[in-house]
Formats: structure tokens, sequence, C-alpha cells
């Protein structure tokens, strides 16, 4: 259930997706890490749902859920593995 900092905060968001977290916090009054903790947990509580499983299921994605440390370190070999291929195929922008 979202409460009312959760509905700021998701206010926020609709009005523009690509707001920082620092502008979120300063909007609602609290740290950055709480704004990522409290997304973080919704985010996790959609991914738990069968019904948004099988959506992303459809389209080939694989929901994965987890903490912010999962995340970032998932972001961290991720960027290192395809930084490789980029480098090996010399693809540049």
């Amino acid at each position: 259930m979202l409460d009312p900092i959760d509905l700021r905060i998701l206010a926020s968001l609709q009005v523009n997706a690509r707001v920082s977290n620092a502008d979120i916090a300063r909007d609602v009054d609290m740290a950055p890490s709480a704004i990522l903790e409290r997304i973080n947990r919704e985010v996790n509580s959609i991914l738990a749902t069968p019904e948004f499983r099988e959506r992303l299921e459809r389209v080939g994605a694989v929901p994965v859920g987890g903490s912010i440390a999962d995340f970032r370190n998932r972001l961290h070999d991720e960027s290192e593995r395809w930084g490789k291929v980029i480098k090996f195929a010399n693809i540049t922008p």
C-alpha cells in the first residue's frame, strides 16, 4: 500500500520519469537513499506479482528483483561484460 510520501514520489516520476533521485528527495524532504529504498521496495513488490511476471516473460524478459546492492552489482557486471564485447567488435558511437 502506498503511503502519502510514496504517492508524492510517484507523482514526481509521472511528471518527469527522468527526474533525479536528488530532486525527488528534495521535493519530499527525505534523504536520497530513503527514496531509493522506497522505490526499490515498490518495484520488488510489483515484480513479485504473477500477472506482471507473466507479462514480462511473454516478451522474453526475465523478471529479477533484489536489493539496491544487487542491482548495482548486476549493472557493474553487465557493463564490464558488454564493454569487452564493444571493445572487441570495435564498436564506436
